[in-house]
């Protein structure tokens, strides 16, 4: 090998490890570059990473008014079995569609307090609640979506008044006096006197004629016995 070629292999090997050098040095100042603006980056604007999870909801009624409650009652006295409970009352409505829940209020209108105030399941269409006989009672229930959005209460209320019981007056007695059975008195009545029938009536012409021809017709019978 002669004297230039190595010079130039020695060349080469030179300019190859400038090369590597200056692609390292490159690479390596391009991460701390992007380090940087990662850094910058998170500190003017930060990333949110707590983020709510969205609400799940029946049929997509999550801000929608679930709408009013209908046919809220009020009904006195609770009727358990056969039996009727004048202590207690009950409070009734009807299903709502969008309802997931329900909010019950009853309150004692005579003295204005709140004796009962929850919230229920969908499920639930009736409640019992005691009460004091003849006070007015007021029943609020309101429907509730799965996004706790309520909707207008139905209100009912009632005078839970007992009715008097009234007692049969006792029938009177009624005494039958005995009446005395008369005695019938005959009268004495006149004899009956048999009148004769009386002859028939005719002309004395007549009956002299009838006469006259019977004694001829005897005549004529004996001239006839004679011969």
């Amino acid at each position: 090998m002669s004297k230039r070629n190595i010079i130039a292999i020695a060349v080469l090997f030179v300019v190859l490890l400038g090369a590597i050098f200056v692609t390292l040095f490159l690479m390596s100042s391009n991460q701390d570059t992007r380090s940087d603006a990662s850094t910058s980056l998170d500190t003017t604007f930060p990333v949110i990473t707590d983020v709510p999870a969205p609400l799940q909801t029946q049929s997509g009624q999550e801000s929608t008014d679930p709408g009013t409650v209908e046919n809220v009652s009020v009904n006195y006295p609770y009727i358990n079995g056969d039996e009727a409970d004048f202590t207690s009352a009950s409070c009734t409505w009807d299903s709502n569609i969008n309802a997931f829940q329900y909010n019950l209020k009853v309150t004692e209108v005579d003295t204005n307090s709140v004796i009962k105030e929850q919230v229920v399941n969908s499920g639930v269409l009736s409640d019992v609640f005691d009460v004091v006989p003849n006070n007015t009672y007021r029943c609020e229930v309101a429907a509730i979506n799965s996004a706790g959005v309520a909707g207008v209460a139905g209100v009912d209320e009632q005078v839970c008044e007992v009715q008097a019981e009234v007692s049969p007056s006792p029938s009177p007695v009624v005494t039958v006096q005995p009446t005395a059975t008369p005695t019938a008195t005959l009268a004495p009545q006149a004899p009956v006197v048999t009148k004769p029938p009386l002859p028939p009536t005719g002309s004395v012409g007549t009956i002299a004629t009838v006469g006259l021809g019977g004694l001829i017709l005897l005549l004529i019978g004996g001239a006839l016995l004679f011969l």
